[in-house]
Parts: C-alpha cells; sequence; structure tokens
C-alpha cells in the first residue's frame, strides 16, 4: 500500500460547532484525547511515523484488552496515521497471539507494502478520490497485494472527498457528511461480520 509523506490536509480542518465532552483516560502512560498542549509538529517530528515508539503502545493496550478485560476477539480502527499499525498488527490468531482479528483503516497514511504483505485477517480500506497520500496508484497496488492472499478484504472509494474526510470532512458539504457516515457505518458492519460474530 505505500502511502506517500503528509500533505498540507494533516494540519488544515474544519471547525465543527457543539461543546466537546468527555473525559480523559490513561492506558499505561497514554492519556486519551490529547492533552491541550499537545503538538503535532512536535510529534511528527520527534515519535512519528516510528514502529519503535508507537508498536509497543499497540501492544501495551492489546494485552490490557485480552488480559484484563477477557476480551475474545479485537478489531483495529486506524485512521490515516493508525491504518499503518492497523496493518501491523494483524497476526496469525489474532488476538490470540497478541494481534488483532480484523480491521478497519480509512484514508491510510505511511503503509509500507510489506505491511499489506503482512496482514493475516479481514481488511476494510474507506478510500478518497482525492489523496496524494494514497492516490490510485497506491490504491491499485494495495488492491494487487490483497488479491495474492486468502483473506477477506474490500475498499470502497468515496467520491468528491479528500484525505481526512472520515475524520475531518466539513459537516456543511452534504458529499462529505455523507461519505463520512458511510466510512463510518462500513467500519460498524465489518466489525459485526468479522469481530462480533464468534469465527468458525
Amino acid at each position: 500500500m505505500a502511502s506517500n509523506p503528509m500533505q498540507r490536509y494533516y494540519i488544515v480542518g474544519v471547525k465543527h460547532k457543539g461543546t466537546p465532552n468527555g473525559e480523559i483516560k490513561s492506558i499505561g502512560n497514554m492519556p486519551f484525547p490529547a492533552h491541550e498542549s499537545f503538538s503535532i509538529s512536535e510529534y511528527v517530528k520527534n515519535k512519528m511515523p516510528r514502529p519503535e515508539t508507537v508498536d509497543p503502545m499497540y501492544e501495551q493496550v492489546i494485552k490490557h484488552f485480552r488480559d484484563d478485560l477477557g476480551v475474545r476477539r479485537l478489531g483495529g480502527l486506524g485512521y490515516c496515521f493508525g491504518g499503518k499499525y492497523v496493518c501491523r498488527w494483524f497476526k496469525e490468531g489474532g488476538l490470540k497471539n497478541g494481534g488483532l482479528d480484523a480491521g478497519f483503516t480509512a484514508h491510510p497514511s505511511f503503509v509500507d507494502a510489506e505491511e499489506v504483505e503482512g496482514i493475516r485477517g479481514p481488511l476494510s480500506i474507506a478510500a478518497a478520490e482525492t489523496d496524494v497520500v494514497f492516490p490510485a496508484k497506491k490504491r491499485r497496488k494495495t488492491e494487487d497485494i490483497l488479491e495474492e492472499y486468502t483473506v477477506p478484504y474490500q475498499m470502497f472509494l468515496y467520491s468528491g472527498v479528500e484525505h481526512g474526510f472520515g475524520v475531518k470532512g466539513d459537516f456543511s458539504n452534504k458529499k462529505a457528511m455523507f461519505a463520512k457516515e458511510q466510512a463510518f457505518l462500513q467500519a460498524v458492519y465489518w466489525f459485526d461480520e468479522y469481530v462480533r460474530k464468534e469465527q468458525e
């Protein structure tokens, strides 16, 4: 799948109306959501996209779900940067072996072809029509790789949207809102089929 380097839309968004609510929780030393002082440029410069700093976080969270919470099946959902790690954490045997049982990614970034080749579970991809990080050539390469394996996969292409549509689309734009909602439902139905239902 090998995606291209970061582009302008990593730092551009749409301001939404309303007041966010919720709470900050930590698993290990990872706060979520990120603190107000979080700097994306500092993060990219010092931590992203280095598997040696991110993989241990995924390992810790997966272990927490499996061992502490008793989760039997686990799906991974990764938007943009997270798509790389959805691909990296598919393992033969899924959660039992410390990996994911199924995955969904929207507008994936930083994914190497070797990581797609290592997928050992069902993968669903939501792609933007306009995306210089995951353009048509990279989408086709991803399809070529996935066709070689026996795992279920699907790729939906959403017209009229660009990279980031799944998380920061303009709600005043009907096409963008539709694509965002459809990608969400794509993930829900995928996980309903490949995570919620016990696989034989």
